[in-house]
């Protein structure tokens, strides 16, 4: 993938992340993503997707709830596989953290 792909997953997946905390719609997110069908590796997809469910799940949720994806340990799962999925594709992005 070129810089400016990886540059735009990442900002869609932003979006995404902050879906889990009331600031972006997560509407906007998903349409943020669909517009990269085309770009992502499918074998990155399977990943996305994860990170996707768990979005769904906190939505109604504060991120104080115990039950929180964030607070339950489901969105560092999640968000560390999608990382380690995209990142051969985007090696100058240092995505282990």
């Amino acid at each position: 993938m070129s810089e400016e792909q990886c540059f735009a997953v990442l900002g869609a997946m932003s979006k995404l992340e902050l879906s889990m905390v009331g600031k972006v719609p997560l509407e906007d997110a998903r349409a943020a993503l669909s517009g990269l069908q085309s770009t992502v590796p499918e074998s990155v997809w399977p990943r996305i997707n994860d990170l996707v469910a768990v979005a769904e799940a906190a939505q109604g949720r504060e991120p104080g709830d115990p039950a929180h994806p964030m607070a339950t340990g489901q969105f560092q799962q999640a968000s560390t596989s999608y990382r380690e999925a995209l990142a051969p594709y985007c090696p100058g992005f240092h995505l282990d953290y």
